[in-house]
């Protein structure tokens, strides 16, 4: 194939064009594809005024200026602009110039590309008009959620009081409106957690903290919902188990994972809790003796809003956050975690750490 035809191929693939301009005459010449890309028709010669043209009125005196500058003193330059087509048609350029100078170090000739870079800004334009619709959505999130948290409050109160004055034997209706609260309460938690967890730019400082007694404030803090179904957390603790995390963040995970393991084990059973070093690698594993999972569920676990087929052995609801919280918060710690499951065996639930 010809040597011409091989770059125009190779131009059309890379949808770019070349150029090169004559800085004495103030003339330039274009490729096909160059020509291609700002719908110009074939002509000889160019003049400055047409390239001028070609730039978007409010980029023209920033893109002259570096082009004139450059002529003058520089070497090798690029730059970023919007360009309005003959036909009307916005597109974005990336060029990139260089200067040819005689043996006086006077200019002849500037060479160089264009490149049309519109698909990619229109993605990235897109992207960013997603993402500032997603901070809005969390923030409408955040503070609903956190509206919600007075009344609830307020509620669970009032059952509270109710309950004092009803005869035993009497209170289902209330029992119902305490798991309907503690439900809402557990929903406009995951809610608000979700929200800064999506609006987390960066990742999170971690200092040397100690597992064992993060997990240990995850138990302790789930000690009531344990008590109601005589649930015994046995604990096989490592020594030492200190690593780089963010101790709040991993207790919210650590909790989660734990309710989740009373919500569907059985009454009187037990969860495992334990930690282990292994080499640079500490893992933290929870493992109950519950109604399980099905493989097919086991892929959807993570993901927002995705709930079980079944409910907890006492009928606990699920928010479809937690787990997925979960993962968001191994993830900025670059770890891993992974899950076994068998129908009616349990369920293990184990974090892969890094130390360093």
């Amino acid at each position: 194939m010809d040597n011409t035809l091989v770059l125009q191929e190779i131009e059309e693939m890379a949808n770019i064009g070349t150029f090169e301009a004559d800085t004495t005459s103030n003339t330039w010449k274009a490729s096909d594809n160059f020509l291609k890309i700002f719908g110009l028709l074939p002509k000889s010669s160019y003049t400055l005024e047409d390239y001028q043209a070609l730039i978007h009125p409010e980029d023209v005196e920033r893109i002259m200026n570096l082009y004139y500058e450059n002529v003058k003193n520089g070497h090798e330059f690029r730059c970023d602009y919007r360009a309005i087509r003959p036909d009307g048609k916005l597109i974005y350029v990336h060029s990139r110039s260089k200067v040819i100078r005689d043996a006086n170090q006077q200019p002849v000739k500037v060479i160089g590309i264009k490149h049309d870079v519109t698909e990619h800004m229109q993605q990235t334009h897109q992207l960013e008009q997603m993402n500032e619709l997603n901070m809005q959505k969390s923030e409408v999130l955040a503070n609903v959620a956190h509206d919600l948290k007075s009344p609830l409050n307020s509620l669970e109160g009032m059952i509270s009081v109710l309950r004092s004055d009803i005869p035993e034997g009497n209170s289902k209706l209330l029992d119902m409106m305490e798991n309907a609260c503690a439900y809402a309460s557990e929903l406009v938690h995951d809610l608000v957690e979700m929200s800064e967890m999506e609006n987390i730019t960066q990742s999170v400082i971690k200092t040397p903290q100690d597992v064992n007694q993060l997990l240990t404030t995850a138990i302790q803090r789930l000690e009531e919902m344990c008590n109601k179904k005589k649930i015994k957390v046995v604990k096989h603790f490592c020594e030492n188990a200190i690593a780089p995390i963010h101790g709040v963040k991993m207790i919210r995970a650590f909790t989660n994972l734990l309710s989740n393991a009373i919500k569907f084990s059985h009454t009187g059973s037990s969860i495992i809790i334990s930690t282990k070093k292994l080499e640079n690698v500490m893992f933290i594993k929870i493992q109950d003796h519950g109604i399980g999972i099905h493989e097919a569920e086991v892929k959807q676990l993570f993901v927002k809003f995705s709930k079980l087929s079944k409910k907890g052995t006492h009928g606990e609801k699920s928010t479809g956050l937690g787990l997925y919280i979960v993962k968001q918060i191994v993830d900025l710690h670059d770890g891993y975690i992974q899950v076994e499951s068998l129908p009616e065996q349990g369920s293990a639930f184990q974090i892969s750490l890094p130390l360093s």
